[in-house]
């Protein structure tokens, strides 16, 4: 008999909401791998309708429905497995395209005021532009920086951003703003979900460091540090990928986001009565902070650690003739990552992965008038397109006495490479919505993930490599 098991992907230190779609399923054999990247949860807890859990609660409520069904006649047909699916799978988005001065309690007021007036026009999520309470310019960033992790007296930017979170029930990605960490100043997207609470904290990983002889020069690098982690966020309205501006020119971060969060179905297969079926899942259920990943490359990124035991790791109990490890030669493969089993002679098998990264990334961004025409619109249409998922972008207005002038032309992009909305370079906010069916319609029209070569081309996670 095989019973469905669902395993949720979560970060090292954290449990993980299931704000998911249903996607393609593949074939996947049997690795694992524990994630260090900057994943995190949705908090989050409400009813079972929704399947919105923390992992411990949803594995122990999906084993125990399926011990309290269970019947004999089903040996050979296992039950249908529910997958868990986002709390919303369509809504409306905001973008928030502002006008950015010197003074900043006016900046903070402002960005209020615009939030405000997206949720009343029914968006659930908001996004801002980036550096919004600042000029954008090396001289400014060391002057409007924060101290986001020392309150809402050092931070007034992000304590209005969770206010209105709270207050208005919707998910606020913050855009970005300077941030001050000890002597460092990093440039630092806030996200907040709809208690106000601060849910991801994503410092920009690609310095804007350029220079194009009679147009532009810029190099970020004078004044700020760039960030060490790719933020992928569970939230109210799904899995969110961030980037900031000059992250967007990386396919391979987009490429991350768009495989990490991987959903797997884990088949139990045992010769023993339904309780020791049971036991072998409650062990499993102790086993939450690890998460089983696709054997073959996802998007292209290659799986580290096998749990397929070598002769040499099989333990006196297992029986080495089977064509699977049981539960005392994947103990003895992986040592204590591995829950405590009395059920020695049972086997495991991992089943089928369901395909579950970001549904949506979003790029809060200030191109300017150089690059801002020729590629502004074409790098987010291709993020979109390369991993079939929703991209967002949002600018600051233009400023055309300012020291630096932003192109604007904030738009969120659908799966398929469509424009689905955008403005202009002066101020405005966008109302657009976003359904993830689409995610899987187009990921069902171009199954680009079954095509790909991994034996030709692969992409290495080093933060995955280097915690193995």
């Amino acid at each position: 008999m095989r019973l469905g098991f669902l395993f949720l992907s979560s970060s090292s230190s954290s449990v993980v909401g299931s704000s998911i779609s249903r996607s393609i399923v593949r074939p996947a054999p049997s690795l694992l791998l524990h994630r260090p990247f900057h994943f995190i949860p949705n908090r989050t807890t409400t009813n079972s309708n929704h399947f919105q859990f923390s992992p411990r609660t949803t594995l122990t409520a999906s084993a125990s429905s399926m011990a309290s069904t269970f019947k004999p006649e089903q040996a050979r047909v296992p039950p249908a497995l529910q997958l868990p699916s986002p709390p919303i799978t369509k809504f409306k988005i905001g973008l928030c395209q502002l006008s950015v001065t010197a003074d900043k309690e006016r900046n903070i007021i402002h960005a209020r005021a615009a939030i405000e007036e997206a949720a009343e026009k029914g968006a659930k999520l908001v996004v801002l532009p980036e550096i919004w309470n600042s000029p954008y310019s090396n001289d400014s960033f060391p002057i409007y920086a924060e101290d986001i992790d020392a309150g809402p007296d050092a931070s007034p930017s992000t304590a209005m951003l969770s206010e209105a979170a709270r207050l208005l029930k919707i998910t606020i990605v913050g855009g970005s703003i300077p941030e001050r960490s000890g002597d460092k100043l990093y440039n630092t997207c806030c996200v907040f979900d709809a208690d106000g609470k601060l849910n991801a904290k994503h410092r920009k990983i690609h310095l804007f460091d350029i220079d194009i002889p009679g147009k532009i020069t810029f190099k970020e690098s004078q004044t700020l540090t760039a960030g060490e982690t790719p933020t992928v966020v569970d939230t109210e309205v799904g899995r969110i990928g961030i980037g900031i501006c000059y992250d967007i020119r990386f396919q391979e971060l987009a490429m991350l986001y768009a495989a990490r969060g991987e959903l797997i179905i884990l088949l139990v297969k045992f010769s023993g009565d339904f309780s020791c079926g049971t036991c072998v899942i409650r062990s499993l259920l102790s086993f939450h902070w690890q998460e089983f990943v696709d054997g073959r490359s996802v998007n292209g990124i290659v799986p580290l650690l096998s749990t397929e035991p070598t002769p040499s790791q099989l333990s006196s109990e297992c029986c080495s003739e089977s064509p699977h490890p049981c539960v005392s030669c994947l103990k003895a493969s992986l040592g204590t990552l591995w829950a405590d089993n009395p059920c020695h002679t049972q086997q495991l098998v991992l089943g089928n992965s369901i395909y579950q990264g970001a549904h949506l990334i979003c790029y809060p961004g200030a191109f300017n008038m150089t690059t801002g025409p020729l590629h502004w619109e074409l790098l987010q249409r291709a993020r979109a397109v390369d991993n079939q998922l929703y991209v967002a972008t949002c600018a600051p207005a233009r400023d055309v006495g300012g020291g630096y002038v932003a192109w604007g032309h904030s738009t969120l992009i659908g799966p398929f490479g469509e424009v689905l909305a955008t403005t202009e370079h002066d101020e405005a906010i966008i109302i657009s919505e976003i359904d993830y069916s689409q995610i899987d319609l187009r990921r069902t029209n171009l199954p680009l993930e079954k095509q790909r070569r991994g034996d030709l081309y692969q992409l290495v996670d080093v933060q995955r490599s280097s915690s193995q």
